[in-house]
């Protein structure tokens, strides 16, 4: 009696330790890449990275406006500038700002940089968003 009870719990634990992976490992997810006017934008959870790809010589930079969670854009509302050209691509971590588990919202965007310090000017966003989760 005592080997079969002792048998069942090992079994238990193996299967709540099986469920608690699985759980994790559905909680944290890259997003798909979305492309439009000449930028790229993806995300990665490892890091919780943006990465925004300047994909056409039209003398516009590329970027990414982000915002988490969806909405409200409590852990990060931005638009992330990659001002280095044709086929640069820049990426831009969060760490630990976003807490595990929330969605992170992008599109691509385009615009003129102008040096930055204020001066810069988005020029138009993809009107649809997608997402990874932290």
């Amino acid at each position: 009696m005592r080997r079969i009870l002792s048998t069942v719990g090992v079994l238990l634990a193996a299967f709540g330790l099986t469920l608690g992976l699985s759980s994790s490992a559905q909680a944290a997810s890259d997003g798909p890449t979305l492309c439009a006017g000449g930028s790229c934008v993806w995300f990665d959870h490892d890091g919780d990275k943006i990465f925004v790809r300047d994909s056409d010589e039209d003398g516009h930079s590329a970027i990414a406006q982000v915002c988490a969670p969806s909405g409200s854009c409590t852990y990060a509302a931005n638009y992330l500038w990659n001002h280095g050209g044709y086929n640069t691509t820049l990426s831009y971590g969060y760490g630990t700002q976003i807490p595990e588990g929330t969605a992170v919202y992008y599109r691509p965007c385009y615009g003129e940089w102008n040096g930055g310090g204020g001066k810069e000017d988005v020029v138009w966003c993809n009107p649809g968003w997608t997402h990874g989760v932290a």
